[in-house]
């Protein structure tokens, strides 16, 4: 807007237009727009787009026009009721926000956009292939046209999104909208490319648009031309997808995009109906996937860019990729548009740039053209500008920049043939994380090497010694400053024998791919990423096969679903490395032939990667669905530990509702060795697993029964391509699993809202608590417990039964609802407690640990969040006291449940002590975690993650059900605090600090190897990584210490101590002798 104000339209139950300042973002105006009736009587959702444009009265005053249509099909089809609108036009004041005038249509719009002459054109393409044109007064609103097409005889259409700026629209397609007014889509299922223009009476020579004045007859003139008339059979075949390219374009120009090329295309002249909308091709550009909109050429271009006046020159930027390996090659192409000759001129520039290999394909691109210094030199140029091409004169006054968005959410910028700068924006969407181990550093030891090291050592604490005396100069405060930062010890890529530096292993999801070609990429199959814990800086990036190209599954993607650290070495196994597996799902179920006859179903992807160096290591098909991933605490000579796959057979919800959930399990154990097999064997009856189905409301627990078949054997479906016969993956091994115990919960009044376990690989210090009279508690230890919340249907909000919400207050419905809590023994299927939280709703967020439960909920009675804690204790041994305990240990009866498997049949539940309290809590929360050390003695953390998108970690004595209002001496000595209804949230205690992690969705802790202190990691479109001590750094000296200082003191110490020494022994001579 002049460069004034930003125009947005947001609401999709409603339509806010809203003006902000460029400079500082205040609000100029805001104006609430009326919905269509056809949308507000059937309350679905809108959708908005709109266009600026001048007065006609005063040129400098902009209006801005908005378009709101139906979203959904059923709104829009209540456009046939000519009492009801399906679509409403406002125009707006750009100054003041007034509305100047208004028009409700009975006709559906998807599209709006201004034509050469000044009138507003709306366009709507159907399902059907109908076309809906209508034009608009810019100054009064009056409708001066409007015409439909009849359907087309095929019912499928690829077609982009508005060329104006609205959003996508998620019911009816959307037709392309020329700046000359021709609307342009592609029938797939013909492969014939529809043009349709509106061409009114109104003049002798029926010119295409409406002229301002009263309503005119019009019709839809429409063309179908074949593609395979239209594009060259060496970069097009018959039956090839195709998709118009929603970039803008001048003039009657289009880009088309095929996979493996880009083509610009004419839709004819501006005026004529002769020529208007008859397709010709203009230029080929073979090996392009992305396309830029145009940008005005010349001085007013080096603005950057703009609309510019019809006739003169506009430049678009065409990049393509080429390669593999270890680099990918960016082909980049600045091609000049003449709209007033509808030709196109030759390239203005012509460069390629090489990316990472695991950079994605080029899916958008961006042009800027900037203005030249004086004296600028050709390294800017391009190829075709060095060599003396099309780039010379008139253009070389100005240069162009480029930014590439990936199919991997990657972004480059660049400029002069060079990668200027690169973000990798996929770790935006981060979906499982792993921590491994640092490679150990490999020293070579020499003379000059050691002398260096000694001397650069004793310099620079030296230097911090004089700094804490504050004996050091300002330069040589400074220069302990750079020494710090330079090359500060927490960054290296070296594991330390702390355990503070790390791997952070992230798996994120594919990217969003060609948003702008419309499909016709090889896709992405998610990417893998190692980032350094110190300074969060990429170590490498990994591209994770999409399909084919690892184990010929044809052009399926494949989604990233989990990762677990399959080998992790032990840290005096210097020489191994750790590895990922990575599972993927594939978007589509998809069918190949194999062998002529033979038909395989490859439903998933099991990927190895190294953690060191992000070397693909080996890939395998599946033709099954995991339903349950679990890493086994079971490890071979080898450091690889066992993974086990879970099938289950799939089935429509209503018909699980109905029949249950009986279909056969299957478990698939990896990898495959004799050596994994035998082991399995001998653990197979310790071995237990659960599923829980939120559908039906149904939890079962399940044992390991006989072997089946090995995976890849016949009638298991193939292994997918994969080293069944060797590599670390190897046969799978198939069981059958036995089914223990099911628990229903009605799935009528209960909704299944969160589930908690504790971790598998959690340390537990202790199995006793000492308290105030010098007695010990135990502890109800047992990892197989399962905490499970359901929400009533009135208490449940709409995401309930997919999960966890993040809903803020009041979600959940209506009152008289309820939040049930359950804790199931998940060997035997006991329901260990029940607990009813009536008037409560969810979401529900829980997390376990050790002997103890805390979970968070809402109450809406006092419009506050809750959050409750359950812990477990063994009641049968009471008053024992610590001397005994030391004593005699484990051989207490009934005090071994600190590491045996305990089941329903073997804790005597009747014995058990459960404490409950609840408290008020200040936020609404989006997830919730635990710290985890290394042996479990520090005190524990409760991490919450707010819906202010911080982490908030809180003591868990905080939490502790013995809370009393007067607590007594006793519990004051055992650490107990006084009770209050509410629970504290100061500001030291957020590990965030100032910061916010955007979209917030998940928390771990990792230990170290020091007790005190564990790694958080929280992510969801930002990463956060903090180092902390619940406990205070107990058991190390700080980062800062000066071990100068130190050794210095001792040193003059030692040397006090001598010379007392000597006076003495002197000075007792001298008594001796007197």
């Amino acid at each position: 807007m002049g460069g004034r104000y930003l125009i947005t339209v947001s609401g999709t139950k409603m339509a806010a237009v809203r003006a902000w300042a460029v400079p500082d973002g205040a609000l100029a105006w805001e104006t609430a727009l009326l919905l269509p009736s056809a949308a507000a009587s059937t309350g679905g959702a809108v959708t908005a787009s709109f266009i600026t444009i001048s007065a006609p009265d005063a040129p400098s005053t902009d209006r801005v026009v908005v378009l709101l249509g139906a979203a959904s099909a059923a709104a829009a089809a209540a456009g046939s009721n000519p009492a009801a609108a399906a679509s409403a036009v406002h125009c707006l004041s750009a100054a003041t926000g007034e509305v100047l005038w208004s028009a409700a249509l009975p006709t559906p719009a998807h599209s709006i956009s201004l034509l050469p002459h000044g009138s507003i054109l709306l366009t709507a393409l159907s399902p059907d292939l109908s076309f809906s044109l209508t034009t608009l007064d810019a100054a009064s609103g009056k409708v001066t046209a409007s015409a439909s097409s009849p359907p087309s005889s095929s019912s499928s259409v690829s077609s982009s999104s508005s060329s104006s700026s609205s959003a996508p629209i998620p019911g009816p397609a959307a037709a392309y909208v020329t700046a000359t007014g021709t609307a342009v889509a592609v029938d797939s299922v013909s492969g014939n490319v529809l043009t349709a223009v509106l061409v009114t009476s109104a003049t002798a020579d029926a010119t295409v648009g409406a002229t301002v004045g009263a309503t005119t007859d019009a019709t839809v003139h429409v063309r179908s031309t074949p593609l395979a008339s239209l594009l060259p059979k060496e970069h097009y075949q018959s039956g090839s997808s195709a998709t118009v390219v929603p970039e803008k374009a001048p003039g009657s120009f289009v880009w088309l995009s095929v996979p493996g090329a880009v083509f610009l295309l004419s839709a004819g002249g501006a005026g004529q109906a002769e020529s208007a909308g008859q397709m010709s091709l203009v230029d080929s550009f073979p090996g392009v996937s992305a396309v830029s909109a145009s940008v005005v050429g010349g001085a007013a271009g080096a603005g950057g860019g703009g609309e510019g006046r019809e006739g003169g020159e506009y430049h678009s930027g065409l990049v393509g990729s080429q390669g593999g390996g270890d680099s990918l090659k960016f082909n980049i192409k600045v091609h000049q548009l003449l709209p007033s000759s509808s030709s196109s001129s030759a390239s203005l520039l012509s460069d390629s740039v090489t990316v990472p290999s695991h950079r994605g394909p080029p899916a958008q691109v961006f042009l800027n053209a900037y203005a030249r210094a004086a004296g600028a030199g050709g390294a800017g140029r391009g190829k075709s500008e060095r060599a003396g091409g099309a780039g010379e004169g008139k253009a070389s006054a100005f240069g162009f920049r480029l930014l590439v968005v990936g199919e991997d959410d990657s972004l480059s910028l660049l400029q002069q043939g060079e990668v200027v700068w690169e973000r990798e924006e996929a770790l935006a969407s981060v979906v499982a994380v792993s921590v491994a181990e640092l490679p150990e550093e490999e020293e070579e030891l020499s003379v000059a090497a050691v002398e260096h090291d000694l001397y650069e050592w004793a310099h620079t604490h030296l230097l911090r010694a004089k700094a804490s005396l504050n004996l050091a100069s300002a330069d040589e405060q400074a220069l302990v400053h750079r020494l710090r930062t330079a090359s500060p010890e927490k960054v290296r890529p070296f594991r330390d024998r702390n355990g503070f530096r790390r791997i952070l292993l992230l798996l994120t999801a594919p990217g969003g791919g060609n948003r702008a070609s419309g499909g016709n990429s090889r896709g992405s199959g998610g990417k893998l990423f190692a980032l350094h814990s110190g300074d969060g800086r990429v170590l490498w990036a990994a591209a994770l096969p999409s399909g084919g190209s690892a184990v010929g599954l044809g052009a399926s993607v494949f989604s990233p679903e989990a990762m677990v650290l399959w080998r992790d070495p032990h840290r005096m196994s210097p020489d191994q490395t750790p590895e990922a597996l990575v599972l993927q799902i594939r978007q589509q179920a998809q069918k190949q032939q194999e062998g002529g006859d033979k038909e395989v179903a490859h439903a998933a992807l099991v990927t190895v990667v190294n953690g060191h160096t992000g070397d693909v290591l080996e890939s395998k098909g599946l033709p099954f669905v995991p339903r349950l991933v679990v890493p086994l605490p079971l490890v071979g000579k080898d450091e690889r530990r066992l993974v086990m796959l879970v099938e289950k057979g799939e089935k429509e919800a209503e018909d699980r509702k109905e029949r249950g959930w009986y279909q056969p399990v299957h478990v698939h154990v990896f990898p495959g060795t004799e050596e994994a097999r035998g082991l399995f064997e001998g653990h197979k009856k310790e071995v237990f697993f659960y599923l829980v189905d939120a559908v039906t409301g149904a939890v079962e627990g399940y044992s390991i029964g006989e072997r089946v078949e090995e995976e890849g054997s016949s009638g298991s479906g193939g292994s997918g391509g994969g080293r069944d016969d060797g590599g670390r993956l190897g046969r799978g091994v198939v069981y059958g699993a036995v089914l223990v115990w099911r628990v229903v919960l009605p799935a009528d009044s209960e909704v299944i809202s969160a589930v908690a376990a504790p971790k598998r690989e959690e340390s537990q210090n202790t199995q006793v608590r000492v308290l105030g009279d010098r007695s010990v508690q135990f502890k109800l230890l047992s990892k197989n417990l399962l905490f499970l919340a359901t929400t009533t249907p009135a208490a449940a909000p709409a995401s309930a039964a997919g999960g966890t919400g993040t809903g803020g207050a009041g979600e959940g419905g209506e009152e008289g609802g309820a939040v049930v809590v359950y804790l199931i023994d998940t060997v035997g299927g006991a329901v260990v407690e029940r607990v009813v939280h009536k008037g409560m709703q969810g979401p529900v967020l829980a997390v376990m640990a050790e002997n103890w439960v805390v979970y968070h909920y809402f109450n809406p009675a006092a419009s506050r969040h809750e959050v409750s804690t359950i812990e477990l204790l063994d009641s049968s041994l009471k008053d024992v006291p610590v001397i005994e305990y030391l004593k005699y240990g484990l051989s207490i009866p009934g005090a071994s449940n600190l590491t045996a498997p305990l089941s329903a049949e073997e804790i005597p539940w009747e014995r058990v002590k459960r404490l409950r309290q609840s408290y008020y809590f200040p936020y609404a929360l989006k997830c919730i975690s635990v710290t985890s050390t290394l042996a479990g003695i520090t005190n524990k953390h409760v991490l919450f993650g707010t819906a202010l998108d911080q982490v908030l970690a809180l003591d868990r004595r905080f939490l502790d059900p013995r809370r009393v209002p007067e607590p007594s001496q006793q519990d004051k000595e055992a650490g107990i605090m006084p009770y209050s209804d509410s629970l504290p949230a100061p500001g030291q205690a957020y590990l965030t600090h100032r910061y916010r992690v955007e979209g917030l969705k998940h928390i771990i802790s990792v230990p170290t190897r020091l007790e005190s202190t564990t790694l958080v990691l929280s992510y969801g479109m930002d990463v956060f990584f903090v180092r902390t001590a619940p406990s205070r750094v107990f058991d190390s000296l700080g980062e800062d210490f000066s071990f100068a200082l130190l050794l210095g003191t001792i040193a003059v110490l030692s040397i006090a101590i001598l010379v007392t020494f000597g006076l003495s022994r002197k000075q007792e001579l001298k008594q001796r002798w007197k």
